[in-house]
């Protein structure tokens, strides 16, 4: 879709999932929504770009 409109996608959830694909226990409180944690993965991931 970003190529169709012509974006660039940044994939923010690079380091987020386990082997299994499902989001890391570690950056989760409940199972689904991230933690503290899994919200600086994110920034981490977008530092680049800013």
């Amino acid at each position: 879709m970003a190529q169709k409109l012509g974006v660039h996608f940044i994939d923010v959830s690079e380091g987020l999932a386990d082997e299994h694909g499902n989001l890391k226990q570690a950056y989760t409180f409940d199972g689904a929504h991230l933690s503290t944690d899994g919200c600086k993965v994110i920034l981490e991931n977008l530092v680049p770009y800013l």
